[in-house]
């Protein structure tokens, strides 16, 4: 992947910045912080950017269902300890016990140490797309293992009723735009792709969103929201 390309150094920190890089990609990505003092920045200022967001949005107390999930993660409870954990299962073994231990402990050590060798839950696509004044507004994310998207919106979107939100794929080679998904504004949400639907974003030189009623058969109108579509994985090299 070229990280030294601006805009995908600031397609990144915006994803950072808004949480929706997870797991592997978003530890690869503080890795590269920390060593390259431009995306540090790019980061700083996507942060001093959506903090006004943060301000202006009103509290909302989670419902307990939510609350309870929350405090699953952040206070796990403690499993019991295994058979082989206990230390009347390994007494009677004396120094044996103590060198299988050592073994043990080696093992997991190498094991821990060597990089899984898939990610199922890698993000392979990212777009952020920006209105007309070149602020953020809505983060599409593709993932794949299954194929799926994640829309985030930024900024509140009111549509008129009967129309829907409908986010077009924009060929990379012929320029065509073809219908990708639909979404409801106001919430993050995950989007199911048929394999039809993945072939679109991995074609896609960009994503537009449009609101439009729902008998409307092609884009109509002018886009609201508009940004590149950014592989995150790089071209293949052959």
């Amino acid at each position: 992947m070229r990280y030294d390309d601006p805009q995908l150094q600031d397609i990144l920190a915006g994803e950072y910045a808004l949480g929706a890089l997870r797991g592997a990609a978003r530890a690869r990505f503080e890795t590269l912080a920390r060593q390259d003092p431009r995306l540090h920045r790019r980061v700083v200022e996507w942060q001093e950017r959506l903090a006004p967001l943060a301000e202006e949005t009103a509290e909302v107390a989670p419902s307990p269902r939510v609350l309870a999930s929350l405090r699953r993660r952040i206070e796990p409870v403690e499993a019991p300890p295994r058979w082989w954990n206990r230390l009347d299962f390994w007494r009677p073994f004396g120094a044996a016990a103590a060198t299988l231990v050592v073994a043990l402990a080696a093992y997991l050590g190498v094991q821990l140490a060597s990089p899984p060798a898939t990610v199922p839950f890698d993000p392979r696509y990212v777009a952020v797309l920006t209105d007309a004044a070149q602020k953020p507004a809505i983060v599409v994310t593709a993932y794949n293992n299954p194929f799926r998207l994640i829309v985030e919106p930024i900024q509140t979107v009111a549509v008129q009723p009967g129309n829907v939100l409908r986010i077009w794929a924009v060929d990379r080679a012929s320029g065509t735009r073809r219908r990708l998904a639909e979404f409801k504004p106001g919430q993050a949400q995950r989007v199911p792709l048929s394999d039809a639907g993945w072939a679109l974003v991995k074609g896609a030189v960009a994503l537009e969103v449009r609101e439009e009623t729902i008998a409307a058969a092609g884009p109509s109108g002018p886009a609201l929201y508009s940004g590149p579509c950014i592989n995150l994985k790089g071209p293949k090299i052959s």
